[in-house]
């Protein structure tokens, strides 16, 4: 090999690292990169755990123009379905369809849900998912699902707006849980910037304690107070009074 000739290589040599380099740098550039947010289920609206409580987690994962949702109930606890009470519930622009959302329905059954949605204590929500019910619980017993929703950002998604023509969402989002192991002990949890109306001793002190009250119209809560039930049994009983006075004239 002469002079000259390793001379001439080695330009060529160097543009050919120089054009690695950039196919490289390029590539690495087109790979969506992704950033994350972490929400612990600690916004308790219901009276069924106590004060100081962790239901879960929910991470929310950005790639690209996808987000996807991760939610891992505590240990003991799983998703519950109930009267007018939807599994989760969270926000996300106006007009999403359901091609918009990735999901396995799997055991569970899950299904897509477009609100308003109202979830007790913790307001209401532009979406939300179910399951197939099971007494106290879904079935299976599921404690994670996942989904993926196109088209949006981190920011859409952690928001309270969803709900604000319908009293607004009082977290980023919420879930119905349940404990297997303690019949009536279910109720919504929240995580997220909302304003949470969890009282500090835990439970809620609005709607409803949970697994008590049943579904009235447009989600909400129907309870009889102490005092309709004390009217109502006095009006009875004037009744039961009234009906036997007449049958002994007659007689």
């Amino acid at each position: 090999m002469t002079v000259s000739s390793l001379k001439t290589g080695r330009p060529l040599l160097r543009h050919a690292l120089i054009g690695a380099a950039m196919v490289w740098m390029i590539g690495f550039a087109a790979v969506p990169k992704a950033s994350a947010d972490a929400f612990t289920l600690n916004q308790i609206f219901c009276n069924c755990l106590p004060a100081g409580s962790t239901a879960g987690t929910v991470t929310l994962t950005q790639v690209g123009t996808d987000v996807t949702v991760d939610i891992a109930l505590a240990p003991g606890l799983t998703f519950h379905e109930s009267n007018g009470l939807d599994a989760f519930g969270f926000n996300a622009p106006l007009g999403l369809t359901a091609a918009a959302f990735a999901y396995t329905p799997g055991i569970p059954g899950w299904n897509l849900l477009f609100g308003p949605l109202h979830e007790d204590g913790a307001g209401t929500f532009r979406y939300g998912f179910a399951c197939t019910p099971a007494p106290n619980g879904c079935v299976g017993d599921p404690s994670t699902f996942s989904f993926t929703i196109h088209g949006v950002t981190l920011g859409d998604v952690e928001t309270t707006e969803g709900g604000a023509q319908n009293g607004g969402s009082n977290s980023d989002l919420a879930v119905n849980i349940a404990n297997p192991l303690a019949s009536g002990c279910t109720g919504m949890v929240g995580g997220g910037n909302g304003s949470s109306q969890s009282t500090a001793s835990g439970g809620f002190s609005g709607d409803s304690p949970c697994g008590t009250s049943s579904s009235g119209p447009g989600g909400q809560s129907v309870v009889p107070e102490p005092a309709s039930l004390l009217l109502l049994g006095t009006g009875l009983a004037i009744g039961s009074r009234r009906l036997r006075r007449r049958d002994r004239n007659q007689a």
